[in-house]
């Protein structure tokens, strides 16, 4: 029983420094000639990356397929013509004189009858 124990452990040590033996990329690196590999950080590594912030909004579609626009034309278009309406004062109409060189008049000067 202790054989079978001291076996396990000692399998269990070599499975442990299985790792150790194989050279980690940093020291491949180094013995290319390259540059190493940046440090990560493990404890980075197991946490989910951060989502992207999005600083610009989704094209929405034209502006004139918007109710807000057709409302704000409506009422610049319907106040102008209120506003031409309710100030306009027609001036007096003065007589006339048909020009000498015609031979019938239509207008306001001709004779009347």
């Amino acid at each position: 029983m202790l054989l079978a124990l001291f076996v396990l452990s000692a399998s269990a040590t070599v499975r442990a420094e299985g790792n150790r033996l194989t050279p980690s990329p940093r020291t491949l690196a180094a013995a290319a000639g390259d540059e190493p590999p940046p440090y990560v950080d493990p404890a980075t590594l197991r946490q989910p990356p951060p989502k992207p912030v999005s600083t610009t909004q989704p094209a929405a579609g034209p502006v004139y397929k918007k109710w807000w626009f057709w409302a704000l034309t409506a009422a610049v278009v319907g106040g102008t013509a209120a506003f031409g309406a309710l100030t306009y004062k027609s001036e007096p109409r003065t007589a006339q004189a048909c020009p000498l060189s015609t031979v019938v008049c239509f207008g306001d000067g001709r004779p009347p009858l």
